[in-house]
């Protein structure tokens, strides 16, 4: 049940289970749920696996905007790798998305390098291509509800 925390004003949700009897996904287990993989989403992610070790998928074509928090340790970086591989290996060569990875420490994402625009004014060009589709959106967004 998810409780308030006063000292950072958010929402914790608190693990009944102890760690000790998850089941982790390490990077063979992954391959291999994404290997297995058998539906037909636009955007496949594999979100985890349940307490059978049985991988599970998402699609996040259902879910345009999404908001990744915890504290530091908590799997946040992980999780957007995670994210990032099953999207990368599940929709190869085909023109559903267009990705940006911009990595300061040159650490969490290191796995993307040959993904990742090289330069800074490069990166600088998709930041603004984006914003400006952001705003042509919002733009014939309000103009459809006058």
């Amino acid at each position: 049940m998810p409780c308030y925390n006063n000292e950072s004003h958010a929402y914790d949700v608190k693990l009944l289970r102890d760690e000790k009897t998850w089941h982790k996904l390490d990077v063979e287990k992954f391959a291999e749920a994404l290997q297995n993989y058998d539906k037909d989403y636009t955007l496949p992610v594999c979100i985890g696996i349940d307490e059978y070790g049985e991988a599970h998928f998402k699609d996040l074509a259902s879910a345009p905007h999404l908001l990744i928090g915890g504290t530091t340790g908590s799997g946040k970086s992980v999780f957007v790798r995670t994210l990032l591989r099953s999207l990368f290996d599940l929709c190869k060569g085909q023109d559903k998305m267009e990705v940006a990875i911009l990595d300061p420490k040159k650490v969490d994402y290191r796995i993307f390098e040959t993904k990742k625009t090289s330069t800074k004014s490069e990166f600088g060009t998709i930041t603004m291509k984006c914003i400006n589709s952001c705003l042509r959106a919002w733009k014939s967004r309000n103009a459809a509800t006058r």
